[in-house]
């Protein structure tokens, strides 16, 4: 048992539970995930240990999820866990327990309750308590922050030296096959920047639980729930989107996005060539797929990255590479890549 368990179970008990089973669920780098039986009522619940921030990564977690959750109740949400009690000292938060299955798969139904969800936290209504949430982690403020998010993350690849005939073809594959095509990408949005739908009064402006995809939900009964909101707040629709649309845990095909897409436009009753995220969603796309492969080989100068993780970046790749295939001048660029 770690000590920020055992802290977390004095916590508990000094606020009356008594707690007669503990089993851990998810153990990461960023949280470890226990479900916990209390004695006194029989019900269960979700112990969360955090990690703290630190001078290399100061996001507060615990603080992101409280606030989320919180603005959720607000919203009437009801299909995301409750907040019961949590500590700012020890870092953990303990919510109700919802049993559902994990999602392999989304069907039709489920990409309308994912737009659902998306479209009643963001309802003119709650526009108030939407001004007290945070920016999302790593949200798009501009197309300059998107850019940098992107080239700060090439840039720990660079300070790596590889240490074996692996690595250094992994380092070739960055180098060779995504930092030109990020360049690219670079390009072609800086000259994109200053059209019209880039400087409008809805950008950056919805709540947004950020890591959105089928590896944080849950299927009860036909019905999704949504959990984990450690990076929500405040963000672009059109990076939500892009998130949940070219996420590699679930990657949408074409007929799927397009559904979700008009799902989208026809629940927020604006038609969709009124949808200016939309053009910002096509702008950012590149360079969300090129972040992503990134982010699925950050192992890489500090733990050994299996084939299996290198050649998931790479069929990754491959699969939406055609993102980066802008005009003439630009293929002709990527001729002998």
């Amino acid at each position: 048992m770690t000590n920020q368990l055992s802290l977390a179970i004095q916590d508990l008990k000094f606020k009356g539970l008594e707690i007669t089973a503990i089993n851990q669920i998810v153990g990461g780098r960023n949280s470890s995930i226990y479900k916990i039986n209390n004695a006194e009522s029989r019900e269960h619940f979700i112990l969360k240990l955090y990690k703290k921030p630190t001078d290399l990564d100061n996001r507060d977690r615990l603080s992101t999820e409280r606030e989320f959750l919180n603005y959720l109740g607000n919203c009437g949400f009801q299909k995301s866990p409750n907040l019961v009690h949590f500590s700012d000292n020890n870092y953990w938060s303990l919510m109700s327990f919802i049993d559902g299955n994990k999602v392999r798969a989304l069907n039709q139904n489920d990409l309308h309750q994912v737009v659902k969800f998306l479209t009643s936290i963001n309802s003119n209504e709650h526009l108030d308590a939407r001004k007290n949430l945070p920016l999302a982690s790593e949200a798009i403020t501009s197309p300059q922050q998107i850019i940098k998010s992107v080239e700060k993350r090439f840039k720990i690849f660079q300070a790596v030296q590889p240490n074996s005939n692996e690595e250094e073809k992994i380092y070739q594959w960055i180098n060779i096959s995504l930092r030109p095509r990020m360049e690219i990408a670079v390009h072609e949005l800086l000259k994109k920047q200053k059209r019209e739908y880039w400087h409008t009064d809805d950008f950056c402006s919805h709540a947004s639980p950020s890591d959105i995809g089928v590896h944080n939900m849950l299927r009860r009964h036909k019905e999704l729930y949504f959990i984990d909101f450690e990076y929500a707040g405040i963000d672009d629709l059109s990076k939500c989107f892009s998130d949940l649309i070219l996420q590699p845990e679930y990657l949408l095909t074409s007929e799927q996005e397009q559904c979700l897409l008009s799902l989208a436009c026809s629940l927020m009753g604006i038609e969709r060539k009124q949808q200016l995220w939309l053009y910002r969603l096509e702008d950012i796309k590149p360079l969300i797929m090129i972040k992503w492969c990134l982010i699925m080989l950050k192992d890489f100068g500090t733990q050994s990255i299996s084939q299996q993780q290198f050649h998931k970046a790479k069929d990754y790749f491959m699969l939406n590479r055609h993102l980066c295939d802008y005009p003439f001048k630009a293929r002709s660029i990527l001729t002998n890549i």
